[in-house]
């Protein structure tokens, strides 16, 4: 519940960041998911850090490798490579 509710937060104010390359808003699937998986593992601050920049990486490398392809046929991006670097961060910070 805490990773979905920070993920509504991020997107409350629409203050988005995007990495131009993917198309993708990186941060509102990331990071939520690495607060979230950080505090039940009870990781610390560097480890839920390294696991928004696993997160980030996997997410930003599914979306450039799709080359615009997903606006094309209608999906939005961050949605569909958000979920890879969400899942890649929440297993970083679990240890896993």
């Amino acid at each position: 519940e805490a990773a979905f509710v920070n993920g509504v937060l991020c997107h409350a104010l629409d203050f988005d960041d995007t990495h131009p390359e993917s198309v993708t808003h990186v941060s509102v699937a990331v990071t939520p998911a690495a607060v979230a998986a950080g505090e039940a593992a009870g990781a610390d601050g560097a480890t839920v850090l390294a696991a928004v920049v696993a997160g980030t990486e996997v997410s930003t490398r599914v979306g450039a490798a799709a080359g615009g392809v997903f606006h094309a046929r209608g999906l939005h991006p961050s949605g569909v490579c958000g979920v890879f670097g969400a899942a890649a961060a929440a297993a970083r910070a679990r240890g896993l």
